[in-house]
This record gives structure tokens, C-alpha cells and sequence, in this order.
């Protein structure tokens, strides 16, 4: 007997998530047509977000890691679906040599992508454009949004993306999650079920 292996997308806005997510953690479409759908289901799905009265801020911030890993990764592997001169823009102002070997420069690139994904426009962003050489090499200084600001978009990532699935909450996730527990059961007068806020 075959084994099914059947998907579950959830539900609400979970399944926004899910499918924001899947939609922006995939390459870029080899044709105009595919790549246009792409960029559309990621608007509509920042649009589903803004109903559930949360903003881009979620793709911005909670999942800046992930995008981050990802467009790097396609980039050093070049299966990223971008035209090789936007390849040779992000191997340029990354640093990355042809071979790919060399990773001395991916933590500091990380954290000058958070800072990028912050502020690029949502087209550069959902789109993988580079920004100028100059424009990278500047991100250095500009200040990293607050800490809390950026773990609370984490959490919103973790708790809609992976629900039940702890073990792949960030560890700030966990945190904020304990903490609201513990506040709903020191604050009964709140008379909202707990499973509503962790």
C-alpha cells in the first residue's frame, strides 16, 4: 500500500501566513506571467494580513531570517531564478566569491540584510533586487530596529506558521509566549480562553 503524504494548510490567518510564506520562500519564476502571480498572492496576502489588523512589518521583520538565508543561499547556489546580472549585484555587495566557499562575510550580512529588509521598498524586497553597492555598504549605519519590535514579529511568525510545533520557535518566541501564559492566569479577569493567546 502506498504511503499518502497529504498537506494540511490551516486555517485563517494562519493559513495567511502559510501562504505568505510559501509564496516569498520560493525562487523567482522563470517566466513574467509566473513572477507577476508571485508578487500578486504576496500583496494579497499582506492585504489579508492588514484585515487581521497586522501590516508588511511581519514579512519585514518576522521573517527577515528566513529571507535572508534563502535569497543568500540561491544566491551562492545561483538557484535563487534571478537574471545572473541580479546575481552578480548580490554576490557583488555580499562579498561572495565564484566558488562560494568563502563565508567569513554572512553574519555581518545578515545582520545588513535585516536592516535592508526594514527599509527597502516592498517591490526590492519581494522581488530580491540588490541595492547599490553604496546602499549596502551604508547599512552598517543605520540604527537595527528595537529588539522587541523585531522578536514580536518573530513571535507572530512562529506562533501562525508553526503553531504547535515548538521546536522550531525561536528561543525569544518561547519567551514571549511564557510570559503571556503567565500573565492571562495571574489576570482571570481578563475571561479569555488561554489557547487564544499562546
Amino acid at each position: 500500500m502506498d504511503a499518502v503524504c497529504e498537506v494540511r494548510i490551516p486555517e485563517g490567518l494562519r493559513k495567511v501566513f502559510y501562504v505568505l510564506y510559501s509564496a516569498v520562500m520560493r525562487p523567482i519564476p522563470d517566466t513574467d506571467e509566473k513572477a507577476h502571480e508571485r508578487i500578486s498572492l504576496i500583496k494579497k496576502m499582506i492585504t489579508a494580513l492588514e484585515k487581521h489588523g497586522l501590516t508588511e512589518s511581519v514579512l519585514r521583520y518576522g521573517f527577515a531570517d528566513d529571507i535572508a538565508v534563502f535569497l543568500i543561499s540561491g544566491v551562492i547556489l545561483n538557484k535563487i531564478g534571478l537574471p545572473d546580472s541580479m546575481v552578480s549585484r548580490w554576490r557583488n555587495i555580499l562579498g561572495i566569491e565564484e566558488d562560494g566557499k568563502d563565508c567569513s562575510w554572512f553574519l555581518n550580512d545578515i545582520h545588513r540584510f535585516k536592516i535592508w529588509a526594514s527599509t527597502a521598498s516592498m517591490n526590492d524586497l519581494i522581488g530580491f533586487i540588490p541595492p547599490s553597492k553604496d546602499e549596502w555598504d551604508n547599512l552598517n549605519l543605520a540604527p537595527m530596529e528595537d529588539l522587541s519590535v523585531v522578536e514580536s514579529y518573530v513571535w507572530l511568525r512562529d506562533r501562525y506558521l508553526f503553531g504547535d510545533n515548538m521546536k522550531a520557535w525561536e528561543d525569544s518566541s518561547l519567551v514571549k509566549s511564557t510570559s503571556l501564559s503567565i500573565a492571562v492566569i495571574q489576570m482571570p479577569f481578563l475571561n479569555v480562553p488561554l489557547k487564544n493567546w499562546v
